[in-house]
């Protein structure tokens, strides 16, 4: 076990750059255009407030810290950590940037690429974590194929223990997020934007891709939003005996909808509050009114009855 550990090629992020320089690897300028996006990279580079500052910090100081990149059999450089640095020097209309070129294998240059991104990005997606956790699994995987080891599930299991060693993520919330890879793209957009929850998503990812999945798009679309109960559900169908739309919107429109939550906008109700009412306080006392409102609500119905 120790064995398979040592020979993962797996490095802190902090010394990701330190390594390059201390073992001296040459920092280079390379044109932009000679720059290559990593195959399938996971991470999104959007032209947002953060990358703008960071092309005007750029465009004023100049690069402080050289992206890695390694080279390329059709000619170039592949970026292995940098794509947000090297677009944003594209705003900031700088031609070349600093690059140290490291000679690494697709595992490697996997497992660097993912590293560095969990560790510099503040927020992460759950479409870019799910194939990041992927891919990077994967390549640690076949990395410890490479080992002593002979059991294909102790493999599995040594690299999805250390993965969430590097990522401060749980077991069970990596192989959540890698599930969600099943979906079909637009209801993995729905996932990002917050309108379906990971854990019915992942019951959602056991469906069919080519009907049972467009299904269900176009019921959440329309306002039918399952719940974790309505999602395992329609997993349990899917597998067991295929679910039609009928049995789909059937679930759909059960009323069997625990653990749904009421969101309230928190503007629409703190104004009414003392000051010094924390969040829970003021849970506390709506559901005090709202019990006491359904007593009188149940009280002037039997007066009602009475008369």
């Amino acid at each position: 076990m120790a064995d398979f550990k040592s020979k993962m090629t797996i490095e802190p992020n902090a010394n990701l750059f330190n390594k390059g320089i201390d073992t001296g690897e040459k920092v280079q300028n390379v044109p932009l255009t000679a720059l290559h996006g990593f195959p399938n990279h996971p991470f999104k580079v959007n032209i947002d407030d953060d990358l703008q500052a960071m092309a005007d910090d750029i465009r004023e100081k100049g690069v402080d810290q050289p992206i890695i990149a390694r080279k390329r059999e059709d000619g170039g450089y592949e970026i292995i950590s940098g794509h947000r640095r090297r677009k944003a020097c594209e705003i900031a209309g700088i031609a070349e940037i600093p690059t140290i070129v490291k000679n690494l294998t697709d595992d490697e240059a996997i497992i660097i690429m993912c590293s560095t991104n969990f560790h510099q990005r503040k927020t992460l997606l759950p479409s870019e974590k799910a194939f990041a956790y992927k891919m990077q699994l994967e390549a640690m995987k076949r990395q410890g194929q490479r080992t002593d080891l002979t059991s294909t599930q102790s493999v599995e299991k040594l690299s999805v223990e250390q993965l969430a060693e590097i990522v401060g993520e749980g077991r069970e919330p990596i192989r959540r997020y890698i599930r969600l890879t099943e979906l079909i793209p637009p209801i993995l957009d729905l996932v990002d934007k917050g309108e379906l929850n990971v854990i019915p998503a992942v019951y959602i990812s056991f469906l069919d891709k080519d009907i049972e999945q467009p299904d269900i798009l176009r019921a959440i679309e329309s306002g039918f939003v399952p719940n974790v109960a309505q999602a395992k559900m329609l997993k349990e169908v899917s597998v067991n005996e295929g679910l039609t739309p009928e049995k789909m919107f059937e679930i759909l429109r059960s009323e069997d909808r625990i653990h749904e939550h009421f969101r309230i906008p928190t503007g629409s109700v703190k104004k009414y509050f003392p000051a010094e009412y924390t969040d829970k306080q003021i849970s506390k006392k709506i559901v005090e009114i709202v019990a006491e409102w359904a007593k009188n609500q149940m009280r002037s119905k039997g007066d009602a009855h009475e008369r």
